[in-house]
C-alpha cells in the first residue's frame, strides 16, 4: 500500500511536468525579448544645449532624397541638418516659438524636394532645400476646421503626393495636397491617439504609431483600418516608425522616459506579411551607446543603409548599420553581383562625316536580386572625372549621350556595386574613323575613262551603223542591176 501511494504521487509530478512543459512550448518565445545593445556606427549630438550640433529634445529625424539628414530639435524651435558623416550643414528657422507648448514635430519631403515641417501649434512650414529659406506656412487649424490642435506626425504619400498629418486631440488624420488645399480628414478611430505616419506603398497601407492603444494601426490609403500589431511587444507607446527597403515595419517603443534604467526603451523590427516580432534592439533605458532614453523619431537611410533614432532624452542622433542589424536576426547576405546589360544590337563602330558630328544615346540597364539600392559610377577615358554617379533601382537605367566630331576610340566604364559590396563592371569601346573621301586625280582619270570609254563606244556605235547602211546601200543596187539583166534577156529570147 505504502508503494501504491509513492506510485501515484510520482504519477502526479509527472503529470504537472508534462502539463508545464506543454505551457513552456506554447508560450511564444521571441527575439525582442532580449536586453541587447547594438553598438551605433555614428552619433550626432549627445549634449544639450542650443549651439551647432546640440540640442534640446530632438524628437524627429529624416533623411532627403539628397542623403541630407534633417533633425527636428523640438524645444529650440529648429530643424539642424547634417551630412552623411554627421558634419552640420544648416539649419530651418521661421517656426512659432511664441505659441505656448508649441515644438517642432513631423518632417518630410514633397516631390518636388520641398521640405514639409509640422509643428505642435498647427502650422504646415515649406522650405526651400537650395537656400532653406521658408517659402510657405499654412495654418491647419483654420485649413481643417479643427477645435482642439497638436499636431505630431507627418508624411508624403509616395503615389499622390499629397501631405498626411496626424492631430492628437481629434484623432484624425488630415491630408492637404503639395500645394497646400485640403484633401480630406479621417478618423483615426476612438481612443487611438495618433502619433507618427509611415507609408507602405507596395502593400498600399499606412502605419500610425497610437499612443492610447500601444499598438501600430493599419490602415488603406483612403482611411479604412485594416488592423493592428504590436501591443504584445509595446512595454508604453510606440513612436516613430520606418520601413526598409523589404517593407519590414521598424518601430520605436519608447518605454517609460520618467526614470533612467527604470524601464525599457527599444527599437522593434516587424515582419510586413504577418506582423510577428523579428527582433529588438535597446532594452534597458540608458545612456551608453547603444542604449535609448525616451526615443522618438526614427528614419531609414537607403543610400547608406542605416537607421537613425532620435534619442530624445540624451540630446543626440544615433545611426546603425541596418545590414548589420538584419544579420542579428539571421538576414543571410547576398553574395551574387549585379548584372548590368547593354544593348546587344548597338554597332560600336562609327563613321565621322567631313565636318559632321556622331550623337548617339547610350543606355545601360541593371538587375539585382536584391531591393537595396545600387551605387554606380559611369566614367569615360575623354574625362577625368565621372559622368554620372548615384544610386538607382534594380530594374532602372543609366543613360549618357557619346557625342564627337574627332576620330579616334572612347571607352566607356559602368561599375555598379550592392549594397553587400557585390560589384559587377562593363567596358564599352567605341571606335570612330574618319569618311574615306576621293582625290582630284582619281576624278579626272575616272572621269577621262569615262569619256574615252564613252567615245570609243559612240565611234564603234556610228561606224558599225555606217558600215551596216553601206552594206544595205551596195545590196539593194546589185539586186536592181540583177532584175534589169534578167528583163532584157527574157525580152530578147520572146523577140527572136
Amino acid at each position: 500500500m505504502i508503494y501504491h501511494i509513492k506510485h501515484m504521487k510520482n504519477y502526479k509530478f509527472t503529470i504537472l511536468l508534462v502539463l508545464l512543459s506543454i505551457s513552456i512550448l506554447s508560450t511564444p518565445v521571441s527575439s525582442v525579448d532580449t536586453d541587447e545593445a547594438v553598438s551605433p556606427i555614428l552619433i550626432i549630438g549627445g549634449q544639450e544645449g542650443s549651439g551647432k550640433g546640440q540640442f534640446n529634445e530632438p524628437d524627429s529625424i529624416f533623411v532627403s532624397s539628397d542623403g541630407l539628414y534633417y533633425a527636428g530639435d523640438t524645444e529650440n524651435f529648429r530643424v539642424q541638418i547634417f551630412d552623411a558623416k554627421g558634419e552640420w550643414v544648416d539649419q530651418l528657422r521661421g517656426f512659432d516659438s511664441d505659441a505656448i507648448g508649441n515644438e517642432v514635430q513631423g518632417i518630410s519631403e514633397l516631390k518636388n524636394g520641398t521640405i514639409v515641417v509640422v509643428e505642435k501649434a498647427g502650422g504646415l512650414y515649406f522650405f526651400n532645400p537650395k537656400n532653406q529659406k521658408l517659402t510657405a506656412k499654412l495654418d491647419l487649424g483654420t485649413l481643417a476646421n479643427l477645435t482642439s490642435i497638436d499636431t505630431q506626425g507627418l508624411g508624403v504619400c509616395p503615389d499622390s503626393g499629397n501631405i498626411f498629418v496626424t492631430n492628437q486631440p481629434e484623432e484624425l488624420m488630415i491630408v492637404v495636397s503639395p500645394t497646400g488645399e485640403l484633401v480630406k480628414t479621417w478618423s483615426t478611430g476612438d481612443n487611438t491617439t495618433p502619433e507618427n505616419i509611415a507609408f507602405d506603398p507596395v502593400r498600399d497601407r499606412i502605419y500610425v504609431s497610437t499612443e492610447e492603444t500601444n499598438s501600430i494601426s493599419v490602415y488603406a490609403y483612403n482611411g479604412t483600418q485594416i488592423g493592428n500589431f504590436g501591443n504584445n511587444e509595446s512595454s508604453r507607446n510606440f513612436e516613430g516608425i520606418a520601413l526598409d527597403p523589404y517593407g519590414r515595419i521598424i518601430a520605436v517603443d519608447e518605454g517609460d522616459d520618467g526614470v533612467m534604467g527604470s524601464g525599457v526603451s527599444r527599437i522593434i523590427v516587424y515582419d510586413p506579411s504577418n506582423y510577428s516580432a523579428l527582433y529588438s534592439w535597446g532594452g534597458t533605458t540608458a545612456t551608453t551607446d547603444g542604449r535609448f532614453f525616451s526615443p522618438d523619431g526614427i528614419a531609414y537611410d537607403p543610400f547608406n543603409n542605416r537607421v537613425l533614432i532620435a534619442d530624445q532624452g540624451n540630446y543626440r542622433i544615433q545611426v546603425f548599420d541596418y545590414l548589420s542589424i538584419l544579420s542579428n536576426f539571421g538576414v543571410v547576405a547576398d553574395t551574387t553581383s549585379p548584372v548590368i546589360l547593354f544593348d546587344e544590337l548597338f554597332n560600336p563602330d562609327f563613321v565621322l562625316p567631313a565636318g559632321g558630328t556622331i550623337n548617339e544615346d547610350l543606355t545601360w540597364t541593371i538587375q539585382d536580386d536584391s531591393k537595396f539600392l545600387l551605387s554606380y559610377d559611369l566614367k569615360s577615358d575623354s574625362s577625368v572625372e565621372s559622368l554620372k554617379s548615384g544610386h538607382i533601382k534594380s530594374g532602372e537605367t543609366i543613360t549618357t549621350t557619346f557625342e564627337t566630331s574627332t576620330v579616334g576610340t572612347f571607352t566607356y566604364t559602368l561599375s555598379v556595386m550592392d549594397a553587400y559590396n557585390n560589384t559587377a563592371e562593363h567596358i564599352l569601346t567605341i571606335d570612330v574613323v574618319e569618311e574615306e573621301v576621293t582625290t582630284s586625280s582619281e576624278t579626272s582619270s575616272e572621269t577621262s575613262s569615262e569619256t574615252s570609254s564613252e567615245t570609243s563606244s559612240e565611234t564603234s556605235s556610228e561606224t558599225s551603223s555606217e558600215t551596216s547602211q553601206t552594206e544595205s546601200t551596195n545590196f539593194q543596187y546589185f539586186f536592181t542591176i540583177s532584175v534589169v539583166m534578167l528583163s532584157l534577156i527574157r525580152y530578147h529570147k520572146n523577140k527572136y
